[in-house]
């Protein structure tokens, strides 16, 4: 099977050769620019009756709604502490030591291999 690409951005062929040495093209053709319209039950039958290839896609809106039902004394809480719960308006002030991993004293530097590498992959490393 082989795909190949026409100058149309939304068509794609795809040719399939079959055991009789004969080839088969299909041709995948976007929609272009027409409304796209639920299909009824009838028409889906009848499709599926004329053994036409279909597929359908379920989408969801989700909507972001506040949540009205929060209990009293959590509303308590978070009207107590609001100014910690508020959207960050900058970066979190500089620090003097933003990580900092304390190391013993007098140790040396771990010089070990992480995991094994193939001879060949050795061999390049040590070029």
């Amino acid at each position: 099977m082989s795909c190949s690409q026409t100058r149309n951005p939304q068509a794609m062929a795809i040719i399939r050769e079959g055991n009789d040495g004969g080839q088969q093209t299909t041709q995948l053709q976007g929609v272009d620019g027409k409304a796209i319209q639920a299909a009824s039950l009838k028409e889906l039958s009848k499709e599926a009756h004329q053994s036409h290839a279909m597929f359908a896609i379920c989408l969801q809106v989700a909507k972001n709604e506040p949540q009205e039902d929060i209990h009293p004394s959590m509303q308590e809480v978070l009207q107590e502490f609001s100014d910690m719960f508020k959207e960050p308006s900058s970066l979190p002030p500089i620090r003097e030591v933003d990580h900092y991993i304390p190391l013993k004293e007098g140790t040396e530097p771990i010089n070990v291999r992480p995991y094994r590498y193939a001879y060949y992959q050795k061999e390049e490393i040590d070029k």
